[in-house]
């Protein structure tokens, strides 16, 4: 008992001298914990950015670009739609976007795998896409490319995004180096 006493007066009055010599902003204010015995820890936080942040940061620009996107889009097969998907083997759902064509072509090749009675592997099967998925896909790409040069707004935030995205990269590969899935030249 007297032990935690003296630690806890010991603590005000090194954060009180911590806060005298520089004000703390949020990145550095110590978090007191207490354990089973009273004993008290200081964890001080040391302003570095989570991940997480930066993942969310990259889906912000990600969703702001495919929203502008599709505002000047004018073929609608080419325009983005996100759903909530369950992820397999996982009762976890995530946040899926792609164009309208891709949607479209997974259901077909989902309905025909069913028909002819493949039901357990037809969602494996539409995920691995077509030749009519690729003729698309280089048709969308061409029409990004068109569309990035005659639309500064939409040039803006594609940049906004590439930036966020290869910030999110680079320190995921900082924070997790070789488990990372990223290379240093992404």
């Amino acid at each position: 008992m007297i032990k935690s006493i003296f630690l806890v007066a010991s603590l005000s009055a090194a954060i009180s001298l911590h806060a005298s010599a520089s004000a703390p902003t949020d990145a550095q204010t110590p978090i007191i914990q207490y354990d089973n015995e009273g004993n008290v820890e200081v964890v001080e936080v040391q302003g570095v950015r989570p991940i997480y942040q930066y993942r969310e940061f990259r889906n912000q620009k990600r969703i702001a670009f495919m929203n502008h996107f599709n505002e000047v889009v004018s073929h609608p097969d080419f325009k983005f739609r996100c759903e909530r998907k369950q992820k397999v083997a996982s009762r976890m759902k995530h946040e899926v976007c792609k164009n309208e064509f891709q949607w479209q072509i997974e259901d077909e090749i989902k309905e025909r795998q069913v028909r002819e009675g493949n039901m357990f592997d037809a969602f494996a099967v539409s995920q691995l896409g077509n030749k009519e998925a690729d003729k698309k896909r280089e048709e969308l790409v061409i029409e990004i490319q068109t569309l990035l040069d005659k639309d500064s707004q939409l040039k803006g935030k594609y940049i906004e995004f590439k930036v966020a995205d290869l910030t999110y990269k680079k320190m995921h590969k900082a924070t997790y180096g070789v488990l990372s899935g990223y290379d240093d030249g992404q």
